[in-house]
């Protein structure tokens, strides 16, 4: 009970340390417009990449900052509010600038909360895009199997191993040695299985080392009698989305001037 008490407290200080480094990356992000500004990284190749390493890191801190702020939903027990969607239409606008879809379904309306299963599928995004090598491929797909909606996000990557997967939905069992955190602090997944969760849904994951992944979030389908009251502030900073949600799978060359004013 102690233990849990304290996980608790835990998380709930995470947010005040996103803040503390959202302020930081306000001065950041400040200072990076001085040094190299629009108009000059558009005439100068040089300074474009130079920035653009700059920026990659902008964007792999500020999403850090997000996952810190939202790490306190890893305690919540109550279901979140939700109300009927179309997650054929939400599907697409999330990935339609990323990777291939493939969804039968004409429609697939069940009652979720977009704003925080967007940030869970980003998660998924994220991770299956960091696991592949050049020449990898991610696919995402949508199946109405009643009483379920499957999303399914599949990649040809690496795979995990098998005595790593056990602790990836427990963030506070996760070894903080160099090799874990290589690729981030380890808070998408379990995010995104407690977002899974508190849709009365599941996240289930088929990994074999060496021939890729599959993340299934699991959604019952049910339907609403609202709509949400409450909204999910946008950190975006005006930029892309898909800039800030996979900033840790994105090469430098993707936050060049030309991609960042698109």
């Amino acid at each position: 009970m102690e233990q849990a008490q304290q996980e608790k407290v835990y998380m709930e200080r995470l947010p005040l340390v996103a803040m503390q480094i959202r302020s930081a990356l306000g001065n950041i992000y400040y200072g990076m417009q001085k040094l190299a500004p629009a108009d000059e990284r558009d005439e100068d190749p040089i300074l474009d990449a130079n920035a653009a390493m700059l920026y990659h890191g902008y964007f792999r801190l500020l999403r850090l900052a997000k996952n810190l702020e939202s790490a306190s939903m890893l305690n919540r027990k109550e279901l979140l509010p939700t109300e009927n969607t179309d997650l054929k239409v939400w599907l697409d606008e999330i990935i339609r600038e990323a990777e291939e879809m493939v969804c039968e379904e004409r429609y697939a309306i069940t009652a979720v909360n977009e704003p925080w299963l967007s940030q869970a599928l980003w998660q998924l995004l994220s991770n299956a895009l960091k696991a592949c090598s050049a020449g990898g491929k991610v696919t995402v797909t949508l199946a109405v199997q009643k009483p379920h909606v499957l999303i399914k996000v599949k990649d040809t990557g690496c795979g995990i191993p098998a005595d790593r997967q056990e602790m990836l939905f427990r963030w506070h069992m996760r070894p903080m040695t160099l090799d874990y955190v290589a690729g981030g602090v380890g808070l998408g997944l379990p995010l995104a299985h407690q977002i899974a969760r508190l849709h009365g849904g599941q996240l289930l994951l088929n990994s074999r080392e060496g021939q890729g992944t599959t993340a299934t979030i699991a959604l019952p389908m049910v339907r609403a009698l609202g709509t949400l009251g409450e909204n999910i502030e946008d950190y975006t900073g005006g930029f892309q989305r898909v800039l800030l949600e996979l900033a840790d799978a994105l090469p430098d060359e993707a936050f060049l001037a030309k991609h960042l004013d698109e």
